[in-house]
C-alpha cells in the first residue's frame, strides 16, 4: 500500500509538473523562432511560430498555454506555485546562471574558510550557449513573457448574464492597443476586438456569429467611442472607408508587452503612443507647473484578473525575481556586460611602480586615458591569475555578450555607461507591474483561505517597508565591487549619496544620471528622448522618472499607495515628513504603515538632489513667450488654409470654363477625377509621364470558383424538399457500377430479386431507410425506374454503395459538372480599381521575390503566394495577381487617323438586310489585319496582354501535384507534349509529313477562352449573389432578388461593376487582337501576308455560331444529290472530325476535374489534329488517331474513306461573304469554336461576342446591335431550358412574379408573350423532345 501511494503520489506529481513544463517550453521555443534563433530550420517553422503566437489563432495556441501556466503558477494545491514556475521559466528560457546575482570562487580555494570579505576570487562565469548573443535575446524573451504572465490573467466570472463589465474591459485593451499600432477601418477595429471575446462568449454569441452577437456589437460601439477618433482623410476622404486613431486621453492605457501585437507593431505604437502622451500632457497640465512636471508610469495597473488566478501574481514579489532584476539592471549599466568590469590598479606612490617584468607577469596593461570628472585609473586583466594561469579566454567577445572582465582596454567610467544602448524596457515594466500589484498580493493571504502556505507567507510578508528594503538590499557578491562604490570611491558621480549602488534602487539612479537617453537634459530630458530617441527610449525615461518620484514620495510620507502615484504623476513632491524616529505613522498618524528608519533615511539621501526629478518652478515670462509663439504659429498655418483653398476654388473655375468650351459643360468634374484615378498608384505618374514603364492597367485578382456549380445544387436542395414530383437532380441517381444495380423487392438485403438494371440507366430515389439527418446517400433507396424502350415502371430497393466502398448509384446533379464538356469551375475577376504600369508592377514582384529568397519580411508575406504570382496591391492591400491591361494598349493608332477612318467608315456603312448579316458584319469588321495594322501594334502594349493571358492561365492551373509517388514516375515516361495543358509545336520537332506548325496558338486560345469565360461568369456571380432562393420561415416563404449592379441607374458612367465589367472585356478584346496577330504571324509561314481584305477565321466561327452556320446546312443537299465529289468528301471529314470536337473536353480550369490520363489524351488529340497526320500515319514517335474517330471508323458501314495527312487548313483568314468551308484546325483541336449555340456555355459565350465586338475601334455598336446579339443569347439560353428534363416549373408549381403584378406588362403584353412562349416551347418539343 506504501508504495502504491508513492507511485501515486510521484505520478500526480509529474502531472503537474508537466502542466506547466509543456507550455512553458512552447511558449520559450514560439520566442526564440520569432527572435530569429532557428534560422536553419526555414520558415515553415517562423509559420507554425507566427499562427502560435499571433491573432486570431493564438487565441487557440498560445493564449491557453498562457492561461495553463497562470493556473499553475497560483498554485492552490493544483499548481507548482509562483516560486517553481519561476525557476522553470529561468531553466526552459536558457537563463540559469545569468539572471540571478553574480558569484564569486572563493580565494582560499575549496577547502579553505575565505569570505567574499577576506578573499575575493574570480567571477563565476555564465553557461556557454550555442551563441554568446543568444543571451541578451533570451533575457529580453523571458521578461516580456513575464509581464504578459502577470498582466494578462483571466477576467473575473460575470455577475450575470447581462454582466458587460469584463466583456468592455477587453474589448477596451484590445481596441487601444490595435489603434496605437495603426489607424483602421471600422471592420479592421471590429477584428482585433474580436481577439477579447472568449471561448465561452463564443458559444453564447457574444462574437457577432449568432444571435447574441448584438451585445458585442453595442459595447464595441460604444468603446470605440470612447477611445478612439475618427481619422481626418483630407481630399480623398472618398477614396475608401473611413478609419479610426487613438485618442490621447487613452495613451496610458498602452502596454508595451501586450500579447496580441507583434514586436514590430510595438516599435510603431510607442513612437505613436509618446507623441500622443507628450498631446495629453499639453493639453491638461496646470498653467502653474512646468512642462516637465508630469509624467506617466510606462505600464498602467493590470486589469483586474479572476480571484483564483491573482496568486499568479506573487511571482513578481519573489527574491529570485530580484536578483533577476538586479543582473539586468547591471547588464545595462555596464554596457553589455555580464559581469562586472575590473578593478583599477592605482598609480603606485614615490616610484614603487613594478617592474616591466612584474607588469607582464601580471598581465597588466596601463592606461592614461583620463574621463572628465573621474580620477584616473590603471585597468588590467586578470585572466593569468583567476583562470588558474591560462590567458586563453573561452567566450569571444562580443557585444551584450562580454564574460571576461578584461576584454577591453577602455576603464569602466560614466562615458561608457552614457554610451551603453542595452534597453530594459521590460525590467522596468516589471518594476512598474511590482508596484502597482503590491497592495492586492499584500492582502490574498487575507482574502483567500485557500492559498498554499507557500504564497500565504509570501502574501504576508510583502508590505511598503519590505518592499523598499527589497529596493536597497545589495546582494553579498557586490558590496565591495569598485564599479559600484559611491564617488570617489568609484567610478560614478551622484548627486545624491550614491550610497548601495549595487541594490535595485542604486541601479536605477545610475542609470537615471548617466544614461544618455534617459538622463536629465536642458529642459528635464523628456522632449530630448520623446524627440531624438524615439518611442521607447521616451516611454522608458518616463517610465524612470515616475518609479523614482513614487518611491521618493513614499520616503517622503505619502498616506497611500495611490497618493504617492499621484504625486509622481502630477509632479507635486510630498511635504517632507517631521516624524520622529519612532517613525512616521506614530509620529504624524498620516500614514498606514511604517517604515524602518535606516531605510528611509538611506533612500531618502540616495534620491536627493536628483536633477529635474521634481519640477522646476515656472518663469511667466517664458510661458507667456511661448503661449505667444504657439498662437503664432496658429495664425500662421490658419492664413496658409485659407491660401490653398482660394487656389483649389481657382483651380475648380479654370477646369470648369475649359470643359465648358471643348465638351459642352458635360463633364465639368469626371475629367480631373479620371485624370486622377488613371495615375500609377506605385510611381504615380501617367501614361505620358512613365511611357517608358509600359501601359497603364488596372490591378485584379483572378481565381477558380465554382459558384455557378453551388448556386445550381442549392436550387437543386431546395427543389429536392418539394418533394418527389420536383424531379430535382439530387433525386436523380445513375448506375455507375460496372455490374450494374440489382433492385430487390424489400430493404432486406437478402429479399427475392426483381430486377437488374445495367450501367448507364437513370432511376429516381423515393425513399431512404436512413433518417433525413443523413441525406440521401444512405445505404439503401427506393429507387424508380421507367424504361426508354417500352416504358416499364419497375420500383424497388437498391444500394448506393456497397459495404466496401464501390459505388453503385451517383447522383446526377455530380454528373452534370464533373463529367461535362465545360466543367465546373469558372474564373472569377475581381478588381480593386487601382491602376499601375507593367513594368512598376514586375519591379515590385520582384522585390518581393528577392526579399522572400533572403528570408525577410515582405508585404503580404503570409497572404500571398507570390509563386502563384500573387501580391497585395501596394495602395489598398487587396490581393492581386493579374494586371488587365487598358483598353488600346495594344495598338498605336493616331487620333486624327483613327478619327477620320471612322467617319469614312460611317459615310460607306450600308444598313444589313437580316440578323445574320447585323451578326457578321458586328464580329468580323474589326478582326482584318492589314499591312497599317500589323505596322501599328505596340510591342510594350502586346507584352502586357500576353502577361495578362499568362497570368490568366496560370491562376486557372491547381498549383498541386495531383500524382502520387508511382504515378508520377509513369507520368514521366510521358511524352513532353501530352505533359502539358495544351500541345505547343516546336521547330524541331517537325517531321516531313507535317512541314507547317501551330506554336504556340493552342496555348493563345485556352487564354482566350478563359478570358471569355471570365468576362460571362464574373457578371453572372455577381447576379447569382443576389438571386434569392426561396426560404420557409415560420411566417411564410421568403425569396427575394436584388439588383446585381446596385445604383447603376444614378450613375452609369462611374458605377464600380460598370467600370469593373468594362475593363475585363476591353482586355479580353485586347487579348483577342494579339491572338489574331499571333495567328497571322506564326501560321502564315516565314513572310507573313497581311491582305487586310479578309477577316479572322476566330471572328468568323464566333458569327457562324450566332447565326446558326454549320456544314451540316449542306447535308440536305448531299442526301438529295445536289453535291459534287469534293463537296461529298468534305462533308465527310467534317462529319469525322465533329466526331472528335464532341468528345473533346472545353475547361478552362485545369482543377482535377480530368484525370491525368484524360489530360493526356485530349493533349494527344491536340496533337494529332494539330499535325493534321490523318487516319493512316505511322510515323514513330507521333500520337495514334484518337479514340472517336477510330471509334467512327470501326462502326461506320460502309468503311468511311480515310482522313488524309495535312488535312483541313492552318490559314488565320476566312472568306467574308459565306461560311467557312474548310476545318480551320487550331479550332478542331480547341473545339469551342465549332460547337453549336446550344452546346455552349452561354455565360462564356456572352462575354466572346460582347468582347469580340469591341475590337473595331472605328465603329463600335450601337444599342441596337446589343440588343440584337443579347436577344439571340436570351433565346438561346431559354431553348436550354426548355429542352432539358423538367428544367422549368410547371404550370400548378409556378407561382407569378410579384413585379409582373404590380403592371408592368399590361393584358396585351401577357397575351404576346405568352403566345411567343407557346410557339417556342411546341417547337422545341416537335424538334428536340420527340
Amino acid at each position: 500500500a506504501r508504495s502504491r501511494t508513492v507511485s501515486a503520489n510521484i505520478a500526480v506529481a509529474k502531472i503537474i509538473h508537466s502542466l506547466a513544463d509543456h507550455p512553458i517550453r512552447c511558449l520559450a521555443a514560439a520566442q526564440q523562432i520569432e527572435r530569429h534563433l532557428w534560422t536553419r530550420n526555414g520558415s515553415s517553422v517562423a509559420g507554425m511560430a507566427l499562427n502560435y503566437s499571433n491573432a486570431p489563432l493564438c487565441r487557440s495556441f498560445r493564449d491557453l498555454d498562457l492561461t495553463l501556466v497562470q493556473l499553475s503558477a497560483a498554485g492552490m494545491s493544483v499548481g507548482l506555485g509562483a516560486r517553481r514556475v519561476f525557476s522553470l521559466l529561468i531553466s526552459r528560457f536558457s537563463m540559469d546562471g545569468y539572471l540571478c546575482d553574480p558569484e564569486r570562487r572563493s580565494a582560499t580555494g575549496s577547502g579553505g574558510n575565505g569570505s567574499y570579505a577576506t578573499g575575493l576570487g574570480a567571477w563565476v562565469n555564465p553557461p556557454r550557449l550555442q551563441d554568446p548573443d543568444h543571451a541578451v535575446v533570451l533575457s529580453e524573451s523571458f521578461f516580456a513573457t513575464l509581464c504578459i504572465l502577470v498582466t494578462e490573467l483571466p477576467p473575473p466570472p460575470p455577475i450575470s448574464s447581462s454582466d458587460e463589465t469584463w466583456l468592455r474591459q477587453s474589448i477596451r485593451r484590445e481596441l487601444i492597443h490595435a489603434l496605437a499600432a495603426e489607424p483602421r477601418s471600422h471592420s479592421a477595429a471590429m477584428t482585433a476586438a474580436s481577439c477579447a471575446v472568449g471561448r465561452r462568449d463564443e458559444s453564447d454569441g457574444s462574437a457577432g456569429t449568432s444571435g447574441g452577437g448584438g451585445l458585442f456589437r453595442d459595447v464595441f460601439a460604444q468603446v470605440l467611442k470612447e477611445v478612439g477618433k475618427q481619422k481626418s482623410q483630407g481630399s480623398r476622404a472618398a477614396a475608401g472607408p473611413a478609419s479610426f486613431e487613438l485618442s490621447p486621453s487613452c495613451c496610458d492605457e498602452y502596454d508595451p508587452t501586450f500579447f496580441h501585437l507583434r514586436r514590430q507593431e510595438h516599435q510603431h505604437a510607442m513612437d505613436v503612443v509618446a507623441s500622443l502622451r507628450k498631446q495629453k500632457l499639453t493639453k491638461e497640465r496646470d498653467q502653474n507647473v512646468s512642462s516637465d512636471a508630469y509624467c506617466f508610469p510606462l505600464v498602467c495597473p493590470p486589469p483586474r484578473a479572476h480571484p483564483r488566478f491573482l496568486a499568479c501574481r506573487l511571482m513578481l514579489h519573489l527574491p529570485p525575481m530580484d536578483a533577476a532584476i538586479r543582473r539586468a539592471l547591471l547588464f545595462a549599466l555596464f554596457a553589455g556586460s555580464w559581469l562586472p568590469p575590473p578593478d583599477p590598479v592605482r598609480k603606485p606612490e614615490e616610484g614603487a611602480s613594478p617592474s616591466s617584468a612584474d607588469a607582464a607577469g601580471l598581465n597588466i596593461s596601463v592606461s592614461t586615458e583620463t574621463a572628465s570628472g573621474d580620477v584616473p585609473v590603471m585597468t588590467f586583466s586578470r585572466r593569468a591569475m583567476q583562470a588558474g594561469g591560462t590567458g586563453t579566454n573561452p567566450f569571444p567577445n562580443k557585444r551584450g555578450a562580454s564574460f571576461n572582465e578584461g576584454d577591453s582596454n577602455t576603464p569602466f567610467s560614466a562615458d561608457v555607461v552614457a554610451g551603453s544602448s542595452v534597453s530594459f524596457l521590460e525590467v522596468l515594466q516589471l518594476l512598474t507591474l511590482q508596484v502597482h500589484t503590491l497592495e492586492e498580493c499584500a492582502s490574498l493571504h487575507r482574502l483567500q483561505s485557500d492559498l498554499d502556505e507557500e504564497a500565504k507567507s509570501l502574501s504576508a510578508g510583502l508590505s511598503i517597508n519590505s518592499y523598499l528594503g527589497r529596493l536597497v538590499r545589495i546582494p553579498e557578491s557586490l558590496v565591495d565591487v569598485w564599479a559600484l562604490l559611491p564617488y570617489p570611491e568609484g567610478p560614478l558621480k551622484s548627486r545624491g549619496s550614491g550610497e548601495k549602488r549595487g541594490s535595485i534602487l542604486g541601479l536605477l539612479i545610475a542609470l537615471y544620471e548617466h544614461r544618455a537617453d534617459h538622463g536629465a537634459g536642458p529642459s528635464g530630458g523628456q522632449d530630448e528622448t520623446g524627440d531624438g530617441h524615439g518611442g521607447a527610449r521616451s516611454l522608458t525615461a518616463n517610465g524612470l522618472k515616475w518609479l523614482l518620484r513614487f518611491v521618493n514620495a513614499l520616503v517622503d510620507g505619502a498616506p497611500s499607495v495611490a497618493a504617492a502615484v499621484k504625486s509622481a504623476t502630477n509632479g507635486i513632491p510630498i511635504k517632507a515628513s517631521t516624524a520622529s524616529s519612532s517613525g512616521a505613522g506614530e509620529g504624524g498618524g498620516a500614514t498606514i504603515w511604517s517604515i524602518d528608519d535606516n531605510v528611509r533615511f538611506t533612500i531618502s539621501g540616495m534620491l536627493s538632489n536628483l536633477p529635474d526629478l521634481w519640477p522646476k518652478p515656472v518663469d511667466k515670462s517664458l510661458e507667456k513667450e511661448s503661449s505667444a509663439n504657439k498662437e503664432k504659429k496658429e495664425r500662421g498655418k490658419a492664413a496658409q488654409q485659407r491660401m490653398l483653398e482660394m487656389m483649389k476654388k481657382k483651380q475648380s473655375a479654370f477646369v470648369e470654363s475649359m470643359g465648358t468650351s471643348e465638351s459642352g459643360g458635360e463633364d465639368k468634374v469626371s475629367g480631373p477625377e479620371e485624370e486622377e484615378a488613371d495615375l500609377c498608384i506605385i510611381c504615380r505618374c501617367d501614361d505620358a509621364d512613365g511611357e517608358n514603364n509600359g501601359p497603364l492597367g488596372f490591378l485584379g485578382h483572378v481565381q477558380r470558383s465554382r459558384v455557378g456549380q453551388m448556386r445550381a445544387c442549392s436550387e437543386a436542395i431546395s427543389k429536392a424538399n418539394e418533394g418527389v414530383e420536383s424531379y430535382s437532380l439530387f433525386q436523380r441517381y445513375r448506375v455507375v457500377g460496372h455490374m450494374g444495380c440489382q433492385v430487390r423487392e424489400t430493404e432486406a438485403m437478402d429479399s427475392r430479386p426483381v430486377f437488374c438494371l445495367p450501367r448507364g440507366s437513370i432511376v429516381t430515389v423515393l425513399k431512404s431507410t436512413v433518417s433525413d439527418n443523413y441525406d440521401i446517400l444512405s445505404r439503401r433507396v427506393l429507387v424508380k425506374h421507367v424504361s426508354e424502350d417500352t416504358g416499364k415502371v419497375t420500383e424497388g430497393w437498391a444500394s448506393v454503395q456497397s459495404s466496401q466502398g464501390y459505388v453503385i448509384l451517383s447522383p446526377l446533379v455530380s454528373l452534370c459538372y464533373e463529367n461535362t464538356r465545360w466543367g465546373s469551375t469558372r474564373p472569377i475577376i475581381r478588381q480593386c480599381g487601382h491602376a499601375a504600369h507593367l513594368k512598376c508592377v514586375e519591379t515590385h514582384t520582384l522585390s518581393l521575390h528577392q526579399r522572400a529568397a533572403g528570408e525577410q519580411p515582405y508585404d503580404g508575406r503570409f497572404a500571398a503566394n507570390i509563386d502563384d504570382g500573387e501580391f497585395l496591391c501596394p495602395l489598398c492591400k487587396q490581393l492581386s495577381n493579374i494586371l488587365i491591361p487598358r483598353d488600346g494598349c495594344a495598338t498605336l493608332n493616331d487620333a486624327e487617323d483613327s478619327k477620320a477612318e471612322s467617319d469614312d467608315a460611317k459615310a460607306e456603312k450600308k444598313s444589313p438586310s437580316n440578323f445574320e448579316d447585323v451578326f457578321q458584319r458586328l464580329l468580323t469588321r474589326g478582326t482584318c489585319v492589314g499591312k497599317k495594322e500589323s505596322g501599328s501594334y505596340s510591342e510594350i502594349g502586346q507584352k502586357a496582354l500576353a502577361d495578362f493571358g499568362s497570368h490568366l492561365m496560370q491562376a486557372m492551373a491547381v498549383p498541386w501535384d495531383r500524382s502520387t509517388g508511382s504515378r508520377k514516375k509513369k507520368y514521366r515516361r510521358w511524352h513532353p507534349s501530352i505533359q502539358r495543358w495544351d500541345y505547343e509545336e516546336e521547330d524541331d520537332s517537325l517531321t516531313s509529313e507535317a512541314p507547317t506548325t501551330v506554336r504556340s496558338i493552342l496555348r493563345l486560345f485556352r487564354q482566350q477562352h478563359i478570358a471569355w469565360a471570365a468576362v460571362g461568369h464574373s457578371a453572372a456571380a455577381s447576379e447569382a449573389a443576389v438571386r434569392g432562393v426561396e426560404e420557409v420561415l415560420p411566417f411564410g416563404s421568403f425569396s427575394k432578388t436584388d439588383e446585381p449592379w446596385p445604383g447603376y441607374e444614378s450613375g452609369k458612367d462611374n458605377d464600380p461593376m460598370v467600370q469593373e465589367l468594362t475593363r475585363t472585356m476591353a482586355g479580353a478584346a485586347g487579348l483577342l487582337e494579339v491572338l489574331i496577330f499571333e495567328m497571322s504571324v506564326q501560321l502564315s509561314g516565314t513572310t507573313p501576308d497581311f491582305d487586310g481584305s479578309e477577316p479572322s477565321a476566330i471572328g468568323k466561327c464566333l458569327a457562324d455560331i450566332l447565326c446558326g452556320y454549320s456544314w451540316s446546312i449542306d447535308m440536305k443537299a448531299a442526301q438529295g444529290g445536289g453535291a459534287n465529289l469534293m463537296e461529298r468528301e468534305r462533308l465527310t471529314l467534317w462529319s469525322q472530325i465533329t466526331a472528335l470536337m464532341s468528345a473533346m473536353p472545353c475547361h478552362v480550369a485545369r482543377d482535377g476535374m480530368l484525370s491525368q490520363r484524360h489530360e493526356a489524351r485530349a493533349a494527344a488529340a491536340e496533337m494529332w489534329v494539330s499535325r493534321g497526320l490523318g487516319t493512316n500515319s505511322d510515323v514513330s514517335g507521333e500520337p495514334p488517331v484518337p479514340l472517336a474517330v477510330k471509334q467512327l471508323f470501326q462502326d461506320a458501314t460502309p468503311r468511311l474513306p480515310d482522313i488524309e495527312p495535312n488535312w483541313g487548313s492552318l490559314t488565320p483568314f476566312a472568306n467574308e461573304d459565306s461560311p467557312s468551308q474548310i476545318p480551320f484546325r487550331p479550332a478542331v483541336a480547341t473545339a469551342f469554336l465549332y460547337m453549336p449555340l446550344l452546346a455552349w456555355d452561354l455565360n462564356t459565350l456572352a462575354g466572346a461576342v460582347f468582347s469580340s465586338i469591341l475590337l473595331d475601334r472605328n465603329e463600335f455598336p450601337d444599342s441596337e446591335d446589343i440588343l440584337n446579339c443579347a436577344r439571340l443569347l436570351i433565346t438561346g439560353r431559354m431553348i436550354q431550358t426548355l429542352i432539358t428534363p423538367h428544367g422549368f416549373d410547371s404550370i400548378d408549381g409556378m407561382e407569378i412574379d410579384e413585379e409582373d403584378e404590380e403592371g408592368r406588362w399590361d393584358q396585351t403584353e401577357f397575351q404576346k408573350e405568352g403566345e411567343a412562349l407557346a410557339k417556342l416551347y411546341s417547337h422545341c418539343r416537335t424538334r428536340v423532345l420527340m
